[in-house]
């Protein structure tokens, strides 16, 4: 009996609380196991992610006296992950519009009155039809958008697996500088990432310097 409530015991922390049920005769202990787990989506998952990068992109860049123990970040992948979320934020709120507009038209059509202004068509918002070239506009837009990669910082790397060597004009254009804190959450995110030190004085890949 022991082994079998601990076992239960190790359930709820996990998220499942324990409901005890005495019988009236007979004096039986019964445990039985609730489940309080709350279901997330595949989507919901990545929305939630999403927002945690937003947040980390929106932190300032360290100044120079704290880049100690800072790191680069691509900023092509940067805007990449921020357009991306933009997206999914805008088709999030086209799906919520056709929703509520579908709920709106069919209790308008339940319950039809002589002043009732003639009801949308179930799964239309409401709102004035775009035009073609609108159209056209917003499909270009939301095809540019691609899912952040794997490797925050493939752009930025060399064929030796290190900073590739480029001017400091280029640097400051492709390069953010990211402390440590922020890294961590992104690495976590995508494990894949190579780490590049952003230290002052990080000369970049050797080889390719010994080569140049």
């Amino acid at each position: 009996m022991g082994g079998e409530v601990k076992s239960m015991s190790f359930v709820a922390k996990k998220g499942a609380k324990i409901v005890k049920k005495e019988a009236k005769k007979g004096g039986s202990l019964t445990l039985a196991v609730v489940s309080t787990e709350k279901t997330y989506t595949y989507e919901m998952l990545r929305n939630m992610e999403m927002l945690v990068v937003a947040r980390v992109l929106s932190r300032p860049e360290p100044p120079i006296h704290e880049r100690s123990s800072a790191f680069y970040v691509s900023k092509s992948w940067c805007r990449a992950a921020l357009r991306w979320l933009e997206v999914q934020e805008e088709e999030r709120k086209e799906r919520e519009e056709r929703h509520r507009a579908a709920e709106d038209a069919n209790a308008a059509s339940a319950t039809p009155t002589k002043w009732t202004k003639k009801a949308p068509h179930p799964g239309s918002s409401g709102k004035k039809k775009m035009s073609r070239k609108e159209q056209r506009q917003r499909d270009r837009r939301m095809s540019d958008a691609m899912p952040p990669w794997s490797n925050i910082n493939t752009d930025l790397v060399c064929e030796h697996g290190d900073l590739r060597q480029c001017s400091s004009k280029s640097a400051r254009a492709r390069r953010r500088v990211m402390d440590k804190q922020a890294w961590k959450v992104l690495k976590r995110l995508y494990p894949d990432s190579i780490q590049l030190d952003a230290s002052v004085g990080s000369a970049g890949c050797l080889v390719c310097a010994a080569e140049a």
